[in-house]
């Protein structure tokens, strides 16, 4: 079952290489419905493909220019993976899919006028990403997360 949900957003994320089609998008929302079936269960593996699932469908919608459906959907992922992480504070795997995921809310909020909102996001990756990272040192996409975290702060704050 956990395989089979898994499938649209995986098949969702190789469409997008294409673009954000409405195939993509399609495959990404059925990706989401069959995660939230596979959370009943109460498991992390669950929570954190609910999650995954949630932020592919995100980015998608962010691509299209439907920053505040994106923004909706990265914020439920944020939520979910949030609480996984918090309460499974060894994997460290969670804390980089929340950073990466806050990242990118960070970006749908700045699109759509939250700038203030998109700020926390960002220095909320950071410090997951620079913690983590000391935990990981050999996970380089942690660096990677973290600097994007840092350069979207910088630019953001130099435009105020």
């Amino acid at each position: 079952r956990r395989v089979m949900a898994r499938v649209p957003t995986l098949r969702a994320r190789a469409l997008a290489c294409a673009g954000p089609t409405t195939e993509a998008i399609a495959d990404a929302r059925r990706g989401v419905a069959l995660a939230m079936e596979n959370t009943l269960d109460g498991s992390g593996t669950g929570q954190r493909d609910l999650a995954e699932a949630r932020w592919r469908l995100g980015g998608l919608l962010a691509r299209t220019g439907a920053a505040t459906a994106a923004a909706a959907e990265l914020q439920l992922a944020a939520t979910t993976i949030r609480a996984l992480s918090q309460s499974d504070k060894v994997l460290t795997l969670n804390r980089a899919m929340l950073a990466e995921i806050l990242n990118d809310l960070g970006a749908a909020l700045e699109q759509i006028g939250r700038g203030a909102d998109a700020m926390v996001a960002w220095q909320e990756a950071a410090a997951i990403a620079e913690a983590a990272a000391s935990e990981a040192p050999s996970w380089p996409a942690l660096a990677d997360v973290h600097r994007r975290a840092g350069t979207a702060l910088a630019r953001f704050k130099g435009t105020r």
